[in-house]
């Protein structure tokens, strides 16, 4: 009796879409930071909605990492899910530091 061929079952590679999603939050964030560095001098500015969007933009970074976790499950060699895992949670520090250092460039003020 003969012994079936056997056919060998081809992996799928996970997708990278959760990786380019937090790229994309990223830039978002850096985007609507970068309006800091054209306040003038001495300004005195609350900036309320620009915090509202931050927090929203760092809730859909945060969607990612579930969709992350069980490739990482699965993989945990591969190195674009832990940057994809990294970026994931950096959208909030990220608008805290380039909110810091217009702020120190600049030189305006932050109301209470």
């Amino acid at each position: 009796m003969e012994i079936p061929p056997t056919i060998p079952i081809i992996q799928q590679r996970p997708s990278q879409f959760p990786l380019w999603w937090v790229v994309v939050v990223n830039g978002l964030v850096c985007l609507l930071m970068i309006q800091f560095y054209w306040v003038p001098r001495g300004a005195q500015i609350r900036p309320m909605g620009c915090a509202l969007f931050v927090v929203m933009l760092t809730f859909v970074g945060l969607v990612a990492i579930p969709v992350i976790v069980p490739t990482l499950w699965r993989r945990p060699r591969m190195v674009w899910p832990w940057v994809a895992l990294f970026l994931a949670l950096t959208p909030f520090p990220l608008a805290q530091i380039i909110l810091w250092h217009a702020q120190k460039v600049c030189g305006f003020i932050l109301e209470p």
